[in-house]
């Protein structure tokens, strides 16, 4: 965990629009290359991620987001829905806490993108869309009224393997002030992503 609390600040921030995640940029030395050691990358074409620790930790956490998201892809036909995500690479980190032979990971990770909300199209020539999950309206059959599907989702992802969603901003090892300018954003609900990116 000391490593996460010394890697910099990882905002993600929620709103009806979209969701907006930034990093910190930390120069260690005047030396390194612009544009190295980026903690914030592209996993999928409807999922992203920034990450708060240790580098190494968060490009491999970064490659297996991405190998997750292209099985989903090869085998359902469709992008993967955030929460399915969240649960596979919160199961990958936490299984390296489990055993001797390998250490935990040392980074947070916040993941954050957008769920398909209307039909999806096929990316292959074979085969068709789910028929459940993220994108749909599905009638819920205790009630008989239909549930909303997809738009944004974020989640944090811990070394211990533990991930939530978040409804609100959310932020790693930020200082008070960063803190307390985002939550009073938050409390207005009425500024819209482009204040909220100004403020991120």
């Amino acid at each position: 965990m000391k490593a996460v609390e010394n890697g910099g600040t990882c905002i993600g921030i929620r709103c009806k629009e979209g969701v907006v995640l930034a990093v910190e940029k930390i120069i260690v030395s005047k030396l390194l290359k612009p544009g190295a050691n980026k903690r914030i990358a592209t996993v999928d074409r409807n999922v992203g991620i920034v990450t708060s620790g240790l580098l190494p930790d968060g490009r491999h956490l970064t490659s297996r987001a991405r190998d997750e998201a292209s099985s989903w892809r090869r085998t359902y036909k469709g992008p993967i829905p955030i929460s399915a995500l969240a649960g596979r690479l919160g199961g990958y980190v936490q299984a390296y806490t489990l055993y001797s032979s390998v250490r935990p990971f040392g980074v947070t990770a916040i993941m954050g993108g957008w769920d398909t909300e209307g039909e999806l199209e096929v990316d292959g020539e074979v085969g068709s869309v789910p028929t459940s999950g993220g994108g749909r309206n599905i009638k819920d059959d205790d009630k008989g009224e239909k549930i909303s599907r997809g738009g944004p989702g974020l989640y944090m992802i811990e070394p211990s393997g533990l991930y939530w969603v978040a409804f609100s901003p959310m932020l790693h090892c930020a200082t008070l002030i960063c803190i307390g300018l985002l939550r009073r954003s938050h409390r207005q609900r009425k500024t819209g992503c482009k204040v909220r990116i100004r403020k991120a």
